[in-house]
């Protein structure tokens, strides 16, 4: 069967596969992590390490240049592999520009061809960008993508729609406004819950919502009187004192184009990262109410509360300079543009 690993980012992809795939049985083909800053290749059925990113590399592809033995090895692998009746898991990282627009990359035809034929698992991993492409050059239509069987086994986020605003600029309670599948916060409600449940098979979606109202069928929590007082800092710290540790995947209701694309992102990074995560804003810097963040993040979130910092933004922005949080770049295809005015 074939299976597509499509990732937003590599950041935490050289942990994951490394950590979780390396020694299984059964299992063959090559992975591509990072050592000193530079790609190497390792062949999974001997657990040979070769250099593959070098600056005399006669292949290149963009600012990369990579061996063209090391390329030649990677393919035999995944040829070998093929053929071989042990092997149950055929790992393949990753398919790139390389491959799609030259000749000179991975070659894994056998891979495909086994992946049809018998009863191998063949796991292509492809940067998201790239991945519509992928799929037309190589007919991966039937392919599974993002499977919950590979990633690593980290614990569902709580979704959090926050919308105890007082909604000042908008002149009404933005949570209520209807846009045509109902009130704002049901339909955030509705694609966190969606998005967690296809990766996890269960779902907590809460709404953070103003004291003494109700939010349909959700669950709603008030701020703690703690954290009353600092806006949406406010109702996350509530969610992280009402599931202590866990970690929060927080989308505010003045996303009225939010699509369920940008949820599925942030969860692929916190599945291979286990990091904090967001998304770049039109303007530049963080999104802060449409990311998740970790039990620990959240932890470090209220002592800077305590002390008097109190943005979302801030906060998210340091932990990204610190590698401790992943911003994953603007895209206006996924709705991440509040709308927070008439």
């Amino acid at each position: 069967m074939l299976h597509l690993l499509s990732l937003p980012t590599r950041i935490g992809k050289t942990t994951w596969l490394t950590e979780g795939w390396a020694d299984r049985p059964g299992v063959a083909g090559c992975l591509t992590p990072d050592r000193d800053g530079k790609r190497v290749a390792v062949l999974l059925s001997t657990g040979q390490e070769l250099p593959l990113e070098v600056e005399n590399g006669e292949v290149q592809v963009g600012r990369f240049r990579f061996l063209r033995s090391t390329l030649e090895a990677m393919s035999a692998e995944c040829e070998q592999a093929a053929q071989r009746p042990e092997v149950r898991t055929l790992l393949i990282d990753e398919i790139g520009p390389l491959e799609l627009n030259t000749s000179d990359g991975l070659r894994f035809d056998a891979a495909l061809r086994a992946a049809r034929e018998r009863p191998v698992d063949v796991v292509l991993v492809i940067r998201e960008s790239l991945r519509e492409a992928a799929v037309a050059r190589w007919g991966l239509a039937g392919a599974t993508v993002n499977a919950p069987q590979w990633f690593r086994p980290v614990a569902p986020p709580v979704g959090v729609v926050l919308a105890g605003g007082e909604s000042r600029r908008m002149g009404r309670d933005k949570a209520w406004i209807d846009r045509g599948e109902g009130p704002a916060f049901a339909a955030a409600a509705r694609l966190l819950a969606e998005a967690i449940q296809g990766c996890w098979g269960t779902a907590e979606v809460v709404v953070s919502g103003r004291p003494g109202m109700t939010y349909g069928g959700w669950e709603a929590w008030a701020d703690a009187p703690e954290w009353a007082g600092h806006g949406p800092a406010g109702g996350v710290l509530t969610a992280a004192m009402r599931r202590p540790g866990q970690t929060l995947l927080v989308v505010g209701t003045d996303y009225p184009g939010l699509q369920r694309a940008a949820i599925d992102r942030l969860l692929a990074v916190y599945r291979i990262s286990g990091r904090s995560a967001c998304f770049a804003s039109e303007a530049g810097g963080p999104e802060p109410l449409v990311a998740l963040y970790t039990g620990e993040a959240l932890e470090a979130f209220g002592r800077e509360v305590r002390a008097g910092q109190d943005s979302l933004r801030r906060f998210i922005a340091s932990a990204a300079a610190e590698s401790h949080a992943v911003v994953l770049p603007f895209d206006a295809s996924l709705g991440i543009v509040s709308v927070d005015v008439p």
